[in-house]
């Protein structure tokens, strides 16, 4: 009897022991999957190349990656002139049904891309698909003349959203405007003081994201206030705006990306839009602290496409036109304010066309208007006013600089 409840007993304890370990082994299972789900960053881009050397060969390009968000399929070719052939580009979903279907004419030296989001209608007669595909099957067609060669890139962003950062909001903004500092340059036309937050803020500035311990106020002296009259909104530091805040007589800004800050820059003041100037004689005097201190205007996913000569036919009259295609993977919301454009110290609204996507702007200007724009000038997509102190990251899209030698 004894022995009996002592091998029952083992027995119980066996099964126990036996569940353990698969439930263990199930719970390690399930963390490897979701750590392997789990997107770097930043999101890793895939490159790689293929030699195709008979018709019907078939090469496959994985596009999912764990949790990152495919952005964009590019292909290059550089085949010579008696080799190359037809691709005919299949996109699969995760249980390999075709979702869309393309041929590419893969001869001589070319490029296509492919953007990879929901939408239906992508510009410059690109069409896209309804879902994202996990697998694409590039297979050679006739007329075929191997070798043909061929490279790829899939752009991936982590779609995670990341730790919201604490930033600038406007009690503190209020309190720096007014708080003590160390003074730091002066001149008969503004002052600028450095100024200790209460505690760190972590701020998504372009190209970086920055804890901040200090912020810059810059003040205008109350005679260049009266001088240039009411209303100033922007406080120009060559080609960057920062909103003004009014403190008595005189009018100020804040400043929380120490780039910004660059010695020997213009000082201007103007109004909101833009359509009055004045630049004041004295010169920004500050020695950085940092090193490189460059200011950094680009934002990973946002590029200019291309610049491009173009006109507009009415009736029988030609109206020539310039046209910059810009493109964002972090598209812009809809606001019940519009959308500008800054090239520069020039504010552009009723110029922008878009896609209902929120994922492409057109600028479209006249050859004298593009003229006027300064070669390297800032381009910059905000909401509400232009501002790159640094506060206000969500509401501005950074392009980079202007680059006039590559219009088309």
């Amino acid at each position: 009897m004894n022995t009996s409840k002592i091998e029952n007993k083992s027995k119980k304890q066996m099964r126990l022991a036996i569940c353990f370990v698969l439930v263990l082994g199930w719970s390690q299972a399930l963390t490897k999957m979701a750590r392997a789900q789990e997107c770097p960053d930043p999101a890793p881009q895939t490159t790689g190349s293929h030699l195709f050397r008979h018709v019907g060969e078939t090469f496959e390009i994985p596009i999912t990656l764990g949790d990152c968000q495919a952005i964009s399929l590019t292909l290059r070719w550089s085949n010579g002139r008696n080799n190359g052939g037809l691709l005919n580009l299949t996109f699969l979903d995760s249980d390999d049904r075709p979702l869309y279907a393309k041929q590419v004419s893969a001869f001589m030296t070319g490029v296509f891309e492919f953007p990879l989001v929901p939408v239906e209608q992508q510009g410059y007669g690109l069409m896209s698909v309804q879902s994202v595909p996990a697998l694409v099957t590039v297979q050679t067609a006739y007329p075929f003349g191997a070798p043909a060669s061929f490279s790829y890139t899939i752009t991936r962003a982590n779609r995670r959203p990341r730790g919201r950062l604490r930033g600038i909001d406007t009690k503190l903004a209020t309190n720096l405007q007014t708080a003590s500092g160390r003074l730091l340059s002066t001149t008969s036309g503004y002052t600028l003081t450095e100024v200790a937050l209460p505690e760190p803020r972590e701020l998504e500035l372009p190209e970086k994201r920055k804890t901040v311990r200090n912020a810059f106020r810059i003040l205008l002296a109350p005679e260049k206030v009266a001088t240039f009259g009411n209303p100033i909104d922007l406080i120009w530091i060559d080609d960057i705006a920062v909103p003004v805040f009014r403190s008595g007589e005189t009018a100020g800004a804040l400043i929380f990306d120490e780039a910004v800050l660059r010695n020997g820059a213009e000082i201007a003041v103007s109004n909101l839009a833009g359509s009055r100037f004045q630049s004041f004689p004295e010169r920004l005097v500050y020695q950085s602290r940092s090193s490189g201190g460059d200011l950094g205007l680009s934002e990973e996913g946002n590029v200019v496409v291309a610049i491009k000569n173009s006109a507009r036919v009415i009736g029988g009259r030609r109206q020539p036109l310039v046209q910059m295609q810009l493109r964002t993977s972090r598209p812009f919301p809809a606001r019940d304010s519009a959308l500008q454009l800054q090239v520069g110290r020039r504010l552009f609204v009723d110029e922008l066309a878009g896609d209902f996507a929120g994922r492409t702007l057109t600028l479209t200007l006249t050859p004298e208007m593009f003229a006027e724009l300064n070669d390297g000038a800032a381009i910059m997509a905000f909401y509400g006013k232009p501002d790159g102190s640094g506060a206000s990251s969500k509401d501005v899209w950074y392009f980079g600089r202007l680059n006039k030698s590559v219009v088309e």
